[in-house]
């Protein structure tokens, strides 16, 4: 038996079972300037402003409307700080009493490298209670993901390693030996950013926005070396590019 193969049958015969789900949630008071700035970007602040009453500009008896768009700044991560999703399933409110909106998603497996904006379709038609409800999923093709699996399953076989399912050490040393991978493609969600696009009349304003992203990763995975690894490595994924 080759040394390769006693490896493969140690791995395999010393796996954890089962899978794991998990939900990543954000929420931004658009009603509180101080929070709202540190977690959003939108345009034209110097005329759309944060107020008691929501984000917005203008009072209702000013006629016409702005382009507008909201972007979130604080990356949400996904996942486990050992192993990141591939997909994942978004689901948005905005409580925006006014034009019906767009949203957008993009992901990013290292918080620098970003995907290009992908529409997420609306869930409801906006309602004067309500605001509006966006729900759609998001997923790496398995063409985008071949490469760089290919790379993690090589590296979980080498005997210098001391948790062969640890995806953040390997992504260390993948980006140590080229810096720019994630430039070149990106091959798992590790965090996501929405962007919002809507008509503004005056006097209307978005109070609040609230994301849920659902997702699920594989649980089964070689036990590390030293179980006490797992006590440092609860909370999603953690790895940003420097």
């Amino acid at each position: 038996m080759s040394a390769l193969v006693t490896i493969a049958c140690i791995v395999f015969a010393q796996q954890a079972q089962g899978g794991i789900l998990g939900i990543s949630s954000a929420e931004v008071n658009l009603t509180n300037a101080g929070e709202a700035q540190k977690q959003c970007a939108w345009s034209d602040p110097a005329r759309i402003q944060v107020g008691a009453k929501g984000l917005g500009w203008g009072t209702a008896a000013e006629e016409g409307s702005r382009d507008f768009w909201l972007q979130t700044t604080e990356p949400l991560a996904l996942g486990e700080s050992w192993r990141p999703t591939s997909s994942a399933n978004v689901r948005m409110t905005i409580d925006h009493v006014g034009t019906p909106g767009i949203l957008y998603v993009r992901h990013s497996p290292d918080a620098r490298h970003w995907s290009e904006w992908q529409m997420v379709p609306a869930a409801t038609p906006l309602k004067d209670e309500k605001g509006q409800t966006f729900q759609g999923e998001i997923r790496v093709p398995y063409r985008e993901q071949g490469p760089y699996r290919d790379l993690l399953q090589a590296y979980s076989r080498r005997e210098d390693v001391s948790w062969a399912s640890d995806e953040e050490a390997f992504v260390k040393e993948l980006v140590a030996k080229d810096s720019e991978y994630f430039q070149r493609q990106k091959p798992f969600i590790g965090y996501v950013q929405f962007l919002y696009e809507t008509q503004l009349h005056g006097g209307e304003r978005i109070k609040g926005i609230k994301a849920e992203v659902s997702w699920a990763i594989g649980g089964v995975h070689a036990v590390p070396k030293n179980p006490d690894v797992y006590k440092s490595r609860s909370g999603p994924w953690r790895f940003k590019a420097e």
